[in-house]
């Protein structure tokens, strides 16, 4: 990974302070060390984990894939094996495969690895609200390919950072060695002298409030119909979780007949929301599946 781990040119240099978190794990990556970031709540992981997903896009020319906690946990494990590989399909047009269960993942991504010409960075935020079987079995996946000698070539190709505020809640499963491989790097509570740059990047600069029924960003209030305000509440409710119109429209209405239903086509309210919005990778649409909501900057979410 060193060798993939160059910038861009020209380089955007990090802060390299004594407490810059960032660095550290950028270290470990280059170093091709699977990377666990602890932290308490509050503690800025998940911006922390977006701003590493955007430096390594940006400025490394890295494929980095950032995956959710919150959204895997409504699924099963065939279904978290088969997300990730979704997700990382998606960065490597031209791979194909699927995957439900630890074996065909490992296939999966030894063919994704063999014809893309990028490393590629699995970023996992929330690690411990993803179904506890799931989140041993791709950990001792992580772990047993590290002994793979004649195909580290291509498993050098892949990097890993899992951040968790509970990790207790999945280690009790195990109490073996199945953390012992990853470097842990710990994140401390915000004071007013720590993680100036951190703190300056997380204070949410989008904010949608179910409450007040609104949604600002840097503190305007973004002019949203009724119907687009309703989807944005409805999947960023349940970020990286995949709706098909159907099911959003029962979401946010409260006539669910299925001859309603059957003629419903909100692609252009959800067309719309997209260009008001600050980015529109905010909502995600894969063909075939449906629309979610992924946390691509800093957001909060506050509940009615």
């Amino acid at each position: 990974m060193k060798a993939l781990l160059r910038p861009r040119a020209p380089a955007t240099p990090l802060p390299l302070t004594p407490r810059d978190e960032q660095a550290e794990v950028l270290n470990l990556i280059a170093a091709d060390k699977p990377v666990l970031v602890t932290a308490p709540r509050n503690s800025g992981l998940t911006t922390l984990l977006l701003g590493l997903a955007k430096s390594l896009q940006t400025e490394y020319d890295l494929a980095s894939c950032f995956l959710s906690g919150r959204g895997l946990a409504e699924l099963s494990s065939a279904q978290c094996y088969a997300e990730v590989v979704a997700r990382l399909t998606e960065l490597i047009p031209q791979a194909k495969g699927t995957a439900y269960d630890a074996l065909s993942l490992r296939r999966a991504l030894l063919q994704i690895l063999t014809v893309s010409t990028r490393g590629i960075i699995l970023l996992i935020d929330d690690m411990h609200l993803a179904p506890c079987d799931w989140c041993m079995s791709f950990l001792n996946l992580l772990r047993s390919i590290r002994h793979e000698g004649y195909l580290q070539p291509l498993w050098q190709k892949l990097g890993c950072v899992v951040g968790s505020h509970e990790l207790q809640s999945i280690a009790t499963l195990d109490p073996g060695a199945t953390f012992k491989f990853l470097q842990r790097v710990e994140l401390q509570p915000f004071t007013d002298n720590t993680h100036p740059w951190l703190i300056k990047e997380a204070a949410p600069t989008l904010v949608i409030d179910a409450l007040r029924l609104e949604v600002r960003y840097q503190e305007r209030l973004l002019p949203l119909f009724p119907q687009e305000l309703k989807i944005l509440l409805f999947l960023a409710s349940q970020p990286e979780r995949y709706f098909n119109e159907a099911a959003i429209y029962r979401g946010i209405s409260e006539q669910t007949d299925g001859a309603e239903l059957g003629v419903v086509n909100l692609k252009a309210p959800i067309a719309r929301l997209r260009k008001k919005l600050p980015s529109r990778d905010l909502i995600h649409n894969r063909r075939g599946i449906g629309y979610a909501f992924r946390p691509v900057l800093p957001y909060e979410y506050i509940d009615a």
